[in-house]
């Protein structure tokens, strides 16, 4: 479900939610697939056309495909014993930290529809408010610290 275009004005990007948490979204991009879940993936391999996924428990499973939603070092280390070859600027990239909140407010929130900031003040990278976009019953924050002002 598209939720805006943009915070200050439509920038021409849509922004989406997914009513019953982000988890139902996955859930329906997988239907009628054969999903694992609750397993950690330890490793890949290629075997002829297949793929073969190596879980922590030694177990495995054969796949026509993999889809890897990782952070990219977590990614890369699945990849490197195969022959993918990832674009070194992918390989480059570097995170930075911040700390996320999600705060249960007894009144509603001052975020203008709607229901998003980007980048507002020193503080926040990003200020949502999750009773506009339809996602929480109550009036609820989602915010995000900017990584300049997180000292871990």
């Amino acid at each position: 479900l598209e939720w805006c275009r943009g915070f200050a004005g439509d920038d021409g990007h849509p922004r989406y939610i997914a009513r019953r948490g982000m988890a139902s979204l996955a859930k329906h991009l997988a239907s009628g697939l054969d999903v694992q879940t609750s397993s950690l993936a330890f490793g890949l391999s290629r075997h002829d056309s297949k793929w073969r996924v190596i879980l922590d428990d030694a177990s495995t499973y054969d796949a026509d495909a993999v889809v890897l939603t990782c952070p990219i070092p977590q990614s890369y280390s699945l990849v490197a014993n195969t022959d993918v070859e990832l674009p070194n600027d992918l390989i480059m990239t570097d995170y930075e930290r911040t700390l996320g909140v999600l705060a249960v407010l007894d009144r509603p929130s001052r975020v203008p529809p709607p229901g998003g900031l980007q980048n507002p003040d020193d503080v926040f990278s990003w200020v949502g408010d999750n009773f506009q976009k339809g996602v929480s019953p109550v009036s609820a924050l989602t915010l995000h610290a900017n990584p300049s002002m997180v000292l871990l």
